[in-house]
């Protein structure tokens, strides 16, 4: 279960993003970074730093960095960066990831507050007709309802949509540490 964080926070990161056309040197500046995060890690959250100046709509910078800090087990700096992205896109997704985030700093009560933002755009999005993927909608509301312990309800929608939006079934046995993988 401690690889589910990333795999998570990229399927929520990849359901958030606009396609738009961003600016190449960014897109370059972005991929160098990630090809040096293991090797230089200063050295990538610099390229990446420049890649969302040179194009500030151009959000997987910002992505690339929160997990690297993840990686590297500085929460603080993943929090200032999800913020950073926050700013700029108002997402159920982010808000999710930063909930988790806080979980894992034991920050519950602003984690619980950042999840309960998560569900309400969830379901604003559902209601308003914006969501592109009603099923993977209703299954992220279910993880949302597990984060905040509405187990029954969470585990329903989750078994319910999870199939039909293509997700990986969830173990029940590590439901209830869901948040707790994070690395």
């Amino acid at each position: 279960m401690k690889n589910i964080f990333p795999i998570v926070i990229c399927m929520l990161f990849i359901a958030c993003q606009k396609q738009v056309p961003y600016k190449p040197e960014a897109i370059d500046l972005n991929n160098r970074a990630v090809s040096l995060m293991e090797s230089n890690p200063n050295e990538a959250i610099r390229l990446l730093d420049s890649a969302h100046m040179l194009d500030s709509t151009y959000l997987l910078p910002l992505q690339n960095k929160v997990n690297l800090y993840i990686k590297s087990k500085k929460y603080e700096d993943a929090n200032v960066a999800i913020d950073q992205m926050i700013s700029q896109l108002e997402s159920p997704e982010i808000w999710q990831m930063k909930g988790m985030l806080l979980f894992k700093t034991n920050n519950n009560e602003a984690a619980m507050d950042a999840i309960q933002n998560s569900l309400q755009l969830y379901r604003d999005q559902l209601n308003n007709g914006q969501s592109n993927n009603k099923y993977a909608s209703q299954y992220q509301i279910g993880i949302c309802l597990l984060l905040l312990s509405d187990y029954e309800e969470g585990i329903q929608l989750i078994e319910k949509y999870g199939k039909m939006a293509q997700q990986p079934k969830l173990k029940l046995d590590s439901i209830n540490h869901y948040a707790q993988d994070i690395p």
